[in-house]
Parts: structure tokens; C-alpha cells; sequence
């Protein structure tokens, strides 16, 4: 071999080294940027976890600002008895124990069946006092016209005592006279006389006694209606 040949073969080994770590140096590059990229992902991971514990953290802290925890602690409240204004029977409960409940709003249904039942009898009552008050007017009418008949009765017996009274007193002077008369001179009047004046004045008399208790019998049915009337209308009322 001659000199320059062994001159040339170290330069053609050396090129084969050079040209041998050409690729490795470009698989080193590769590897470098495939090196490069996990800490990214783990910048957006990490970055978003704390995103996360601040927004958590921030809650909390706001939690925590407005509400006090304990184990050991009770709360005070009051209870109220409530009632319905009318009675009846709870059909439905609208509401439930430690419900807040606001004014106005339905708490129970009453059964209301046991209220038609009770409108109805009412209703019954109403007529029949109805009917009563009519027959109470009625009455009240019926008293106050067997007043006026009354009065007039009274009027017209007093009307028959005056007249009564009048031939009463016109027997008793016809009497009295013949009487006398006859005591003094049997021929001025007859026995016969004294005997017709004595009966006509008894009579009167009688007749005048009987229209003087007609006036009181018929004064006492005035009262007596004047009572009915009272009464009747006491019971309108």
C-alpha cells in the first residue's frame, strides 16, 4: 500500500464516523423536544388545580365568614298552638312538624260535609222560625182586632147600663110614689098598681145590675186581649 492510500483511508473512516453521527445527533433533538413537552401539561394541570383551590378556598371562606360550626350546639324556638276558628273535621294537614308557614296561607282542610249538614239544618231553623214569626203576626193581628171587638163591647154595654140605669131609676120613682101613695089613701092607687110598679121596678133593677157586669166582664176581656196582644208580639221578638 502506498502512502497516499493510507493517507486517504483514515480520511474515509473519519467521514464514516462523521456521517455516522449526523443521525445521532438529530435523534438527540428529537428526544430533546419529546423532553420538552410533558411540563407543559403539567403547567396546565398544576395551573388549573390551583385555579381550583382558590375558587373552593374562596367559598369556603365565605362560608365560613357567615355561618359558626360546632358539635355541641341547639337551637332555640318556640312552639304554637294553633286552632281553627270554627270546629270540625281535618280532612287534610297541609303542612308538616318545623314547616315555616306564612300569614294567610292554608294550613288543613276541613271535612265540610259535617258544615252542609249544619247549613241545612239552619236553613230548617230559618224557615220554621219564619213560618212562626208569620203565625206570631198573625196572632198579633188576631189579638189586636179581638181588642177593638172587645172595646166595642165594653162601649155598647155601657150603652145598655146608661139605658138600664135610666128605666131603673124611672121604675124606682113609679114605685115609690105609688107606694107611697097607697100608704096615705088606699083610693088613690090600687093595691094592683103598687104591686105592677114594684115588679116593673125590680125588674129594672135587674136589668141594670146585669148590664153593670156586662160592662166589667167585657172591660176584663179587653185586658185579657190586651195581654194576647203582649204576648204575641213578645214572641216576635
Amino acid at each position: 500500500m502506498s502512502t497516499d492510500q493510507q493517507d486517504r483511508a483514515p480520511e474515509s473512516q473519519g467521514d464514516g464516523k462523521e456521517s455516522k453521527g449526523e443521525p445521532d445527533r438529530q435523534t438527540a433533538k428529537r428526544d430533546g423536544k419529546k423532553r420538552k413537552g410533558p411540563p407543559k401539561v403539567l403547567l396546565a394541570v398544576g395551573a388549573l388545580g390551583l385555579l381550583m383551590l382558590l375558587v373552593f378556598g374562596y367559598r369556603h371562606w365565605q362560608y365560613a365568614s357567615k355561618h359558626e360550626g360546632t358539635d355541641d350546639a341547639y337551637v332555640t324556638g318556640h312552639v304554637h298552638q294553633i286552632s281553627p276558628r270554627v270546629s270540625g273535621t281535618v280532612q287534610e294537614v297541609l303542612v308538616d312538624d318545623n314547616w315555616h308557614v306564612t300569614a294567610g296561607q292554608p294550613l288543613v282542610h276541613l271535612d265540610r260535609r259535617d258544615y252542609d249538614v249544619a247549613l241545612q239544618r239552619a236553613k230548617a231553623q230559618l224557615n220554621q222560625a219564619k213560618a212562626q214569626g208569620a203565625q206570631a203576626q198573625a196572632g198579633i193581628s188576631q189579638a189586636a182586632a179581638e181588642v177593638l171587638q172587645r172595646q166595642a163591647q165594653v162601649v155598647q154595654a155601657e150603652a145598655q147600663l146608661t139605658q138600664a140605669d135610666a128605666q131603673f131609676q124611672i121604675a124606682k120613682i113609679n114605685y115609690d110614689r105609688n107606694s107611697s101613695l097607697f100608704q096615705k089613701d088606699l083610693r088613690a092607687v090600687s093595691k094592683q098598681d103598687v104591686d105592677t110598679t114594684r115588679a116593673s121596678f125590680d125588674a129594672a133593677r135587674g136589668a141594670y145590675e146585669a148590664a153593670k157586669a156586662t160592662v166589667e166582664a167585657n172591660k176584663a176581656l179587653v185586658q185579657s186581649s190586651q195581654a194576647n196582644e203582649q204576648n204575641a208580639r213578645a214572641q216576635l221578638d
